[in-house]
């Protein structure tokens, strides 16, 4: 991802597309001197090794997995972006299903039965009122894909007390508490208007 590939450059910023002055991003500033101060050369190497994309078949189906967008590592894609973007995403990656990230909230959309999916985010909630994180699983189903988005559930009060104990207080270790982003900056006003009503999704077949 734009965070893995700033601090495998020693970049300024994590290059997460913020615009300058929004909360995003002077949180930023934050969170990633703290991992840029810590982390290895050997990590750096590796982070830099990193592929910007994945290309995999699944049951027959051919998949791209990017962290934003196709031609942009850091492009905020969300459920409700119009669907000729996502349309166009999906034309660039030229396969059945596309997977990508970023932008956190995790959902999914047929198109021309063809599927974009974004995975959501591990390590921060979707800011639905949960402290859920979210990861994508693909499964083959006679002949088709199966494409699930799935809750991850974790040991929420230790990763807090680890947080505070580091300093870092700048209200993501709040949010871990009450699944709600200390910003909505970069979200439209359809995915502002669903904060904290716990996310349900259902299966896409691909």
């Amino acid at each position: 991802g734009n965070c893995e590939e700033s601090l495998g450059t020693k970049a300024a910023d994590c290059g997460c597309g913020f615009d300058d002055g929004t909360t995003c991003s002077l949180l930023s500033m934050d969170w990633y001197r703290y991992a840029n101060e810590r982390i290895s050369e050997a990590d750096r190497v590796w982070m830099k090794s990193l592929p910007h994309h994945i290309r995999l078949t699944v049951n027959g189906k051919s998949i791209l997995i990017v962290h934003g967008g196709v031609e942009r590592i850091n492009r905020f894609v969300f459920p409700s972006t119009a669907e000729s973007v996502k349309q166009t995403e999906l034309d660039l990656a030229g396969t059945d299903t596309l997977v990508g990230g970023h932008s956190g909230i995790p959902g999914g959309q047929m198109i021309k039965e063809k599927a974009w999916m974004n995975a959501g985010a591990i390590g921060l909630p979707a800011n639905d009122g949960t402290p859920d994180g979210w990861y994508l699983v693909l499964r083959p189903a006679g002949e088709r894909l199966v494409c699930r988005c799935q809750r991850l559930r974790y040991p929420v009060e230790q990763t807090v007390r680890k947080m505070q104990s580091a300093g870092m207080v700048n209200g993501y270790a709040g949010t871990l508490h009450t699944g709600l982003w200390p910003s909505m900056d970069v979200l439209p006003d359809a995915e502002r208007s669903l904060q904290g009503r716990p996310i349900e999704l259902k299966e896409l077949f691909c």
